[in-house]
């Protein structure tokens, strides 16, 4: 089975008219998120960014004879991956490739692709995670910078949010997946509320850095953390 994600056409119709897009981040938080199931043989999602029948991008459910994984494949010349390292931008990665493995992945990774136009880069990212006890591998959000050579950041979704990027940059939300507590490090919460999928706040807290999901179904949430610096980010978090 074939899913083809028309949304991310949008990547490679800015850059060719530059002057008219020039100085934009396309960033699309993707809901429902688009889902790989582990447990359907031979199923692919592929990518066509520019709307031309050919993908792009294709992420692939691999089973061998004894493990499970995945691959994220570039199909295009002018198009390379890598994946999050913990440097500042994505353009200061080292390791490019044309695809990417790995069996048995879990939690939230950054994948980073970097497109070659006239000797001129053009960079973007998207963030996937897989649910274990779903046997389920997610994409959820994706951006993309119509800027020739732009330093962008991981998880950076605009030119002017500088505040809510560089809180969501700094900040690191842990066990995710979880089982049930999630602690904030790297800032201060003045309050963290907690979301389902359908968008309903189901708990909120005040003046801490832990936040409980006991009592709450396996699933995807989501944290929206103020800081005392008036600085609010959301990110997602997995309960298994």
């Amino acid at each position: 089975m074939k899913k083809y994600l028309s949304l991310l056409a949008i990547l490679l119709l800015a850059v060719l008219d530059m002057n008219a897009q020039r100085g934009e981040i396309f960033f699309t938080d993707f809901d429902p998120d688009s889902c790989l199931h582990v447990h359907l043989s031979h199923e692919e999602m592929c990518f066509d960014l520019n709307y031309d029948g050919i993908s792009d991008i294709c992420m692939n459910y691999v089973l061998g004879t004894a493990i499970v994984g995945f691959e994220i494949v570039a199909k295009q010349d002018n198009l390379l991956l890598c994946i999050s390292n913990n440097n500042d931008t994505i353009a200061s990665a080292k390791d490019w490739r044309k695809g990417w493995g790995e069996s048995y992945p879990e939690g939230f990774k950054y994948m980073g692709f970097r497109l070659e136009i006239d000797r001129d880069y053009y960079y973007g990212w998207f963030r996937t995670y897989a649910v274990l006890a779903e046997r389920n591998w997610y994409f959820d959000k994706f951006a993309f910078c119509t800027i020739p050579n732009y330093p962008l950041r991981w998880g950076q979704t605009n030119l002017t949010d500088v505040e809510e990027n560089e809180a969501h940059r700094i900040a690191k939300l842990h066990p995710n997946p979880t089982t049930g507590i999630v602690l904030i490090e790297n800032v201060e919460c003045a309050e963290v509320q907690v979301y389902n999928t359908l968008g309903q706040m189901l708990k909120t807290s005040q003046n801490t850095n832990q936040v409980s999901l006991g009592g709450l179904p396996q699933g995807v949430y989501l944290l929206r953390v103020t800081t005392k610096d008036g600085m609010v980010f959301s990110d997602k978090v997995v309960k298994n």
